[in-house]
């Protein structure tokens, strides 16, 4: 039988990482979200543009956060 090698895991680190790891998936859905969902529900062509560019800054920056 194979000997059980320890590692010394840090159990802290790891837990960190997977947090850290879920943060950034979230915000990359984000983004995602708003691709798919566009310029919808606004009333002006102009007001539309700047609301998805605003949003669209604000995820990419949560994705770059997270990163």
């Amino acid at each position: 039988m194979a000997d059980v090698v320890n590692v010394g895991v840090n159990l802290d680190a790891f837990s960190h990482a997977i947090s850290g790891i879920q943060a950034l998936r979230s915000s990359v859905s984000r983004v995602f979200e708003s691709l798919k969902d566009g310029m919808k529900n606004r009333e002006t062509l102009e007001g539309r543009e700047k609301q998805f560019i605003a949003e669209f800054q604000d995820n990419l920056q949560a994705v770059n956060r997270d990163l």
